[in-house]
């Protein structure tokens, strides 16, 4: 740890809540992968990537942080995007899901940038392409939209390259719901006079110090992937849309059930935590930009009662819109945004023994201890749109998106292109591969006996 200092004065956007609660994170990656027919050269892949590194800015960023904690995404002396191309005769899923096992425990310097890199993996008749991307510049569907802009350049090399407005600044464009009690503003307040006092700076040496640690003792990481047929994914959108329920609600049923089935009556697995794209609550429009646009809450569920699916269902979804209110979506953005920045930084550090400072304890009890509290997280990007078939080369399936949270049992990434797409990381001495295959096996066995598959 040490004080910072300002060598370079071109400096960019600020990094602020969610953002900089994964500036110092040591597990800040996520991962998506595309799988597609047709071939292509590595030439051809840098240049896709070069070319959507115009569209997104944050794909050419590194961080600078002050001497005061504060820091800037900038762009100058940032070099290009790290690309590893392996040839396989032939490669499955479970190769795949290994090397993303791999990729999350990959750390990005965020020092030096860039902060996301690329691994592609090549057969005689297809391509896999993975996309590691630390989360502090992306959410799940950045890295749609960044595997979706890229097959478009490799499928028509000749197009033109179209920007994308200037990224939303998320702080200016603030929801009038998103705001804090008055109690939680008194206590940041104080906490922040207090710990500037301090002057605590966590630079790079720490960082990899950290990373090092928490990695040590994170093992067992593990990630399980499968999808439903594009019949099955149609009949699942045609009958929640009969019963007027969300398809997230459906889902959302099925593995509170299945949780409840498999593992028990344990209260931490009537807790989802929802991230929630907050692209079209800001005041202005996000759009495709490549960026951290998402929050998150947490719901406690009651155990579901009714025979019905439906009705447990219907119980559910209407659980979920009372809570999704922009005050509880932007909860954590609004205390995160106002902390100080370091103090931010400070709960990763102090969970895993590498920082002792009481004010700091205190806000790490305030935010739970870090201990597992949460059955499942469950990310559902939605319905996306498949990309033009403009040549050779087709995109067939989606795996991820893939995240890791040590208190969440269980990340659920849901992506629905055609087909819909699970996939579910875990680490295996908390929950076991075979009860993560039981809770498959038990909330699709819901979902079929409801739609009639």
């Amino acid at each position: 740890m040490k004080n910072g200092s300002s060598e370079d004065n071109h400096l960019g956007r600020k990094v602020i809540a969610v953002e900089r609660y994964f500036y110092k994170r040591p597990n800040p990656n996520v991962i998506m992968i595309g799988r597609f027919q047709g071939v292509i050269s590595e030439e051809q892949l840098k240049a896709a990537i070069s070319k959507v590194r115009k569209r997104h800015p944050l794909l050419n960023a590194r961080i600078r942080q002050e001497k005061n904690g504060d820091a800037y995404f900038i762009t100058e002396s940032v070099g290009e995007p790290w690309v590893q191309v392996i040839d396989f005769d032939s490669i499955g899923v479970d190769d795949l899901l290994g090397r993303a096992v791999k990729e999350l425990r990959t750390r990005h310097s965020t020092e030096h940038g860039p902060l996301i890199r690329f691994v592609l993996f090549r057969t005689q008749n297809g391509f896999d392409l993975l996309v590691n991307s630390h989360h502090m510049i992306c959410d799940g569907l950045s890295l749609y939209y960044l595997i979706r802009d890229i097959f478009v350049h490799l499928s028509t090399p000749d197009r033109k390259i179209v920007p994308l407005p200037e990224p939303v600044i998320v702080e200016n464009n603030l929801p009038p719901g998103a705001t804090l009690k008055n109690y939680y503003n008194k206590l940041i307040l104080r906490f922040n006079k207090s710990w500037a006092k301090k002057g605590i700076i966590f630079d790079e040496a720490d960082d990899i110090r950290l990373h090092d640690k928490f990695w040590k003792m994170e093992e067992g990481l593990n990630i399980t992937h499968w999808n439903l047929s594009e019949r099955q994914t149609s009949s699942l959108i045609q009958r929640c849309r009969k019963e007027n329920i969300s398809v997230h609600s459906a889902l959302c049923t099925a593995f509170l059930l299945a949780q409840i089935e498999v593992q028990g009556k344990e209260p931490y697995l009537r807790n989802i935590s929802m991230p929630v794209s907050i692209r079209n609550r800001l005041a202005a429009p996000v759009g495709e930009a490549f960026g951290l646009y998402f929050s998150s809450f947490k719901i406690k569920f009651k155990r579901p009662k009714e025979k019905s699916f439906w009705a447990n269902a219907l119980a559910v979804h209407e659980h979920i819109q009372q809570q999704i209110t922009d005050k509880n979506v932007f909860t954590v953005y609004m205390q995160l945004k106002d902390l100080h920045p370091t103090l931010v930084d400070s709960i990763s550090f102090t969970r895993y023994g590498e920082l002792e400072d009481k004010l700091a304890k205190r806000l790490l009890r305030l935010e739970g201890d870090y201990t597992l509290n949460t059955g499942l997280d469950l990310s559902n990007l939605g319905v996306l749109e498949m990309p033009d078939n403009r040549g050779l080369l087709i995109l067939k399936d989606i795996i991820g998106p893939c995240c890791y949270n040590e208190f969440q049992e269980k990340y659920l990434g849901v992506v629905t292109l055609g087909k819909m797409y699970f996939t579910v990381t875990y680490r295996e001495p908390v929950v076991s591969k075979s009860v993560v295959e039981s809770l498959k096996k038990v909330a699709m066995k819901h979902l079929g006996e409801a739609v009639g598959w």
